[in-house]
């Protein structure tokens, strides 16, 4: 069941609208996965970390607290060791080289982000679009939307885009020689 829920968002939503996007801004799909990684650090740090930090200041809840120490942690433990710089400095290199079409032995730190999100997708499908619907049930009943529960759906909406760019059977064949490593024999 999960598998088909994940194929069908793949197939019927997220490969055309990254083929839309591609086409429309002229753009390979590093460039589209670069663009995405920004955005999901940018948007966790603003609902987590802030997002949090500013309702525990308000509202004096432990639950907002918990929410902003593991926020921090977090982004402490993507930070600190250099792991995120170093996935955002080997995207923003094989995005250059396939504009040049230029194909290497692709960067270790891509080879594990891939074979990461595409384990742990099925999870993330359910728990982002649980999410989205929560929210879009709850602004259709009226419930009033502060700017945090927009973030936190944009959020979710985001890391569900980004899960779905990383798939090995629909990256185009010379993406997916670079990417895993199955180089040709005329190459040196």
């Amino acid at each position: 069941m999960l598998i088909r829920f994940d194929r069908f968002l793949h197939d019927r939503v997220f490969n055309p609208l990254v083929r839309l996007i591609q086409r429309r801004l002229h753009v390979n799909r590093y460039h589209v996965l670069f663009a995405s990684e920004i955005l999901s650090e940018a948007l966790f740090f603003l609902t987590v970390v802030v997002g949090s930090l500013y309702r525990w200041v308000t509202k004096h809840d432990a639950f907002y607290a918990l929410m902003f120490l593991f926020g921090a942690w977090i982004l402490h433990h993507t930070y600190s060791r250099g792991s995120f710089a170093r996935v955002i400095e080997a995207m923003r290199e094989t995005a250059a080289r396939f504009e040049e079409r230029g194909f290497a032995k692709p960067p270790v730190e891509l080879i594990l982000l891939a074979v990461r999100r595409r384990f742990d997708r099925p999870v993330w499908n359910v728990v982002s679009v649980a999410m989205i619907l929560i929210r879009v049930a709850a602004s259709l009943l009226g419930i009033h939307a502060d700017w945090l529960d927009m973030m936190f759906t944009a959020l979710f909406a985001n890391f569900l885009f980004n899960k779905h760019l990383w798939d090995v059977d629909d990256l185009d064949p010379r993406d997916r020689e670079y990417l895993f490593q199955k180089q040709s024999q005329t190459q040196t």
